[in-house]
């Protein structure tokens, strides 16, 4: 895992965490590999339990603080009982544990431990996110590890969300993740990108990501480079992901596709007037059907 952060960058957290200027990430060194569009792999089908992850950071009482992440992961705590969900795990600073690295860790490990094929695991995190220097030369095509960080001031680097998150899921079993943070495009390592433009269209935009056999989504507020920021959203503080995936869940008459959700996302931010700032991302662990219908 990540150290502890340090004065100079905790101070720089509300601008992305850390005294290292974020990288613009070089698209054309980027070997990808066209799929057919939308992808061909389906989705296993939701059959077993339904678990969740929730994870809401404010940094409250430093240069850090957050206004909006709380609030933002007690909505997603309730939207998800609402849809089934009877076994959650919240840690939200304020309401409860807190999210501290080590009980981050350990409330993955619950999230993943005893996961069969057909089951359904969420995992949801509001708060800050950062890069760092990579461990290993040549896995990270900016030569940048992702992390999130844990209300103690710690980075629990991408690497380590992969090996503890990811890696345990069997096949047919299906992870649903939102990092509505900072530098998120690519916190799970996933080896599938959507296209910048056009229609939807994965493509293998990291082949030197690790490979598992679980249905895994991730979506992110941001693309590696970007730094996020609390937009007003009907006059309230909130992440423009969050409000989207709420917004979209909401809706009885009408369930979007994975492609409609990420558009529903970036079309919020443009009417939070962030567009220009940030991007919503999808990344997956499978060249899946982008047209199959969002279900957690």
């Amino acid at each position: 895992l990540g150290g502890p952060v340090g004065a100079a960058a905790g101070a720089a957290l509300g601008g992305g965490l850390g005294a290292q200027a974020p990288i613009r990430q070089s698209y054309k060194l980027r070997k990808k590999q066209p799929l057919a569009e939308g992808g061909k792999v389906r989705m296993a089908p939701i059959d077993g339990r339904r678990k969740a992850l929730v994870i809401g950071v404010r940094y409250a009482g430093t240069n850090s603080q957050l206004n909006g992440t709380s609030t933002d992961a007690l909505k997603i705590q309730k939207l998800l009982q609402q849809k089934g969900y009877s076994e959650i795990r919240g840690l939200i600073e304020g309401y409860g544990p807190a999210p501290t690295q080590a009980a981050i860790m350990d409330s993955i490990r619950w999230l993943v431990n005893g996961a069969q094929p057909g089951d359904s695991l969420f995992f949801y995190y509001s708060g800050h996110g950062s890069q760092k220097a990579a461990k290993t030369k040549g896995l990270e095509i900016d030569e940048l590890d992702e992390c999130i960080v844990s209300s103690d001031m710690h980075y629990i680097l991408d690497d380590d969300l992969y090996t503890e998150l990811v890696a345990p899921l069997p096949d047919e079993c299906r992870l649903t993740a939102m990092f509505d943070c900072c530098h998120g495009g690519t916190m799970l390592d996933l080896p599938y990108a959507l296209k910048r433009k056009g229609k939807p269209k994965l493509y293998l935009e990291n082949p030197h990501t690790a490979n598992t056999p679980a249905d895994v989504i991730q979506f992110s507020a941001t693309r590696d480079h970007e730094k996020g920021t609390e937009g007003m959203i009907r006059n309230e503080r909130q992440g423009a992901l969050t409000f989207a995936l709420l917004k979209a869940l909401r809706e009885k008459s009408h369930r979007p596709s994975y492609a409609e959700l990420l558009h529903l996302m970036r079309r919020e931010m443009v009417k939070a007037g962030l567009e220009r700032t940030q991007h919503a991302e999808i990344t997956t662990s499978k060249p899946f059907d982008l047209n199959q219908r969002f279900e957690i």
